[in-house]
C-alpha cells in the first residue's frame, strides 16, 4: 500500500531537523520532480497539509520506464530547504523547465508549481 507507505516515510521523517539543508532534485520529460507526476491529482503532494513531510503517490499514468507508486518529498518539504539545487540534462528537459518557470504557479508542470513557490534563489545545471 503506497499510502501507507508515505505515512511511514512521513513519520521517519518527523524526526529529523527540518528544513533541510539542501535538496537536489531532477526533472523528467514531461515535467515530473521529486515523483510527483503531472497527471489528474498531483495536488496531494503540492497542496497537502504543511506538516507532511513525505506521501505516497502514484503517477498517472505509470511511467513505462518504472511502472510502480512512489513515496516522495512533499511541496512544504522541498520549499522550505535552505538550498535548491535543480539538474537538468538534455535540450527537451531544457525547454520543460524554462517553460514551467515562466508559466509559475499555474504551470502544468509539477516542477514549475513547486518552483513558484521558493523564495531563496535556486540553482539550475543544465548538461546537454
Amino acid at each position: 500500500d503506497y499510502k501507507a507507505a508515505g505515512r511511514s516515510a512521513d513519520a521517519l521523517m518527523q524526526d529529523l531537523h527540518w528544513p533541510l539543508d539542501l535538496c537536489l532534485l531532477g526533472v523528467g520529460g514531461d515535467g515530473h520532480t521529486a515523483s510527483i507526476f503531472p497527471g489528474p491529482d498531483p495536488d496531494e503532494a503540492l497542496a497537502g497539509p504543511r506538516e507532511r513531510r513525505a506521501l505516497g503517490v502514484m503517477p498517472e499514468p505509470l511511467p513505462p520506464e518504472a511502472p510502480v507508486p512512489r513515496v516522495t518529498l512533499s511541496r512544504e518539504g522541498i520549499v522550505t530547504a535552505r538550498a535548491l539545487l535543480i539538474a537538468v540534462t538534455g535540450a527537451e528537459k531544457r525547454k520543460v523547465i524554462e517553460a514551467a518557470i515562466k508559466q509559475g504557479a499555474g504551470s502544468a508542470y509539477p516542477i514549475g508549481r513547486v518552483l513558484a513557490d521558493v523564495e531563496l534563489p535556486v540553482d539550475i545545471h543544465w548538461a546537454a
